[in-house]
């Protein structure tokens, strides 16, 4: 049986901020891992792509940066490095690495930081550091969250197992159309409980179906990740949940998104109607301080 190679862009939902870090090192290395630099010339010339490649046991990175590794790794964004090469140096690499057996996509970062230990000889540090950011907080408004509820298996086709974790399974279809074309997809059991999202063009109504409330401000800092009209100088935006509500939630945000950099405004607006609201804030975070790392990986 052929196995289907997936593509999944780097920081995608099996590396979200806070799941790498809460999660124990267990000692789980690539089986055999092959690395060779590239320029960033060289990778435009050969046509290769940065988003990280699933088939079977197999797992590869086209042309990928050391910072977008490290990121990987440690579940950060680029702007909690410290230290560490640009996302746009002309430093890439192609990996073509093997999982042991029994291992799933949710390892794959501790796997990459034993790959950046062992062959970019990588040590590192955390610290905090405050950005600017938001605070989801309860607005004067009275609390209207729904109850939580399972997910509609109804809305889509076909279900199969996710490539990031086991137990996991997804539903993604695209209806043609062109630019009114509807996407709809869903996860049984994302980083952020299981949640579904529809959409066309622009306008999106994304639902999470039992998250709490850290979820969600986690959620928004994901969304929030390299927000900027100048794209050459993306910031990141995090989010932190000062509601002091507990439990778990029905949520469903309709949110336009043409205007990427007035993202927080949206779903600030999406949120009132919960009696919540994203409040600007100092928002302290961590940040990963690189104390050595060689450009140069050791021999395969």
């Amino acid at each position: 049986m052929t196995r289907a190679k997936i593509a999944i862009p780097l920081l995608a939902c099996l590396m979200t901020p806070g799941f790498v870090q809460t999660q124990p090192r267990t000692g789980v290395r690539f089986e055999v891992a092959s690395i060779h630099p590239i320029s960033a010339m060289e990778a435009r010339e050969q046509r290769l792509v940065n988003p990280m490649t699933i088939s079977g046991a197999r797992v590869g990175f086209g042309a990928t940066t050391l910072n977008s590794l490290i990121s990987t790794a440690y579940a950060l964004r680029p702007q909690q490095l410290v230290g560490a090469p640009s996302p746009t140096s002309d430093e890439r690499y192609t990996i073509e690495a093997v999982m042991p057996g029994g291992a799933t996509a949710r390892q794959i970062p501790e796997m990459l930081l034993g790959l950046l230990e062992e062959r970019f000889h990588m040590s590192a540090h955390r610290e905090t550091r405050p950005f600017k950011g938001y605070a989801l907080v309860r607005s004067n408004g009275s609390l209207k969250l729904n109850a939580p509820r399972e997910i509609d298996r109804t809305i889509c086709s076909p279900w199969i197992e996710s490539p990031s974790a086991a137990g996991e399974q997804t539903c993604l279809v695209r209806s043609p159309g062109g630019a009114g074309a509807q996407t709809v997809s869903a996860a049984t059991d994302s980083p952020w409980g299981p949640s579904q999202t529809m959409g066309q063009r622009y306008d999106t109504k994304e639902e999470y179906l039992r998250i709490t409330m850290t979820q969600l401000a986690d959620r928004l800092s994901v969304h929030f990740a390299n927000l900027s009209c100048d794209p050459a100088n993306p910031i990141w935006i995090p989010v932190e949940d000062r509601t002091g509500i507990a439990g778990e939630w029905d949520i469903a945000m309709q949110v336009n998104m043409e205007d990427f950099c007035a993202l927080p405004d949206a779903y600030g607006s999406a949120l009132e109607k919960f009696g919540l609201k994203l409040q600007k804030a100092t928002v302290v975070s961590e940040v990963l301080v690189v104390d050595r790392l060689d450009r140069i990986p050791s021999e395969n």
